[in-house]
């Protein structure tokens, strides 16, 4: 599984996964640093989340602004993302988190990354749609 992607002189890491099974949830981490000064900016970047069965975030954290849902400017069907916004290099570098209820096998997942008017595409580590049975609040490096 990729660990982390550049694209657009960005580079998303995957930083691990934490288990809480005392509330059945799973937190996912992520960092981005860029690579020099980018041009064009960072305007959002997008995991592409499971539908069945629907992976339901209860919490993000990082910069910029977090939509949950349907991304507009990914390619049609893709119906559950997170998407953090209103991004540039300013506010770019940093960890971006989210939590979402259940626990998850990881797999690759897509992600996208918006610089100017160009979508990039590319794999990273994130929960699959498969399930998996809780253990005891161990976090994980892969």
């Amino acid at each position: 599984m990729p660990d982390s992607v550049t694209m657009a002189n960005y580079n998303i890491s995957f930083s691990g996964q934490v288990e809480n099974p005392g509330d059945s949830t799973q937190t996912w981490v992520y960092r981005i640093t860029k690579i020099g000064e980018p041009f064009p900016q960072i305007n959002l970047w997008v995991l592409v989340l499971c539908t069945d069965p629907k992976h339901h975030v209860i919490s993000s954290t990082g910069t910029g602004t977090v939509e949950l849902g349907i991304c507009p400017s990914c390619f049609s069907g893709i119906t559950n993302t997170i998407i953090w916004k209103d991004l540039n290099n300013e506010n770019v570098n940093g960890f971006y988190s989210f939590t979402i209820k259940g626990c998850f096998e990881p797999a690759d997942i897509p992600v996208f990354l918006s610089t100017g008017n160009t979508l990039n595409t590319g794999l990273i580590t994130g929960p699959s749609c498969q399930p998996m049975e809780p253990h005891n609040d161990k976090f994980y490096i892969l």
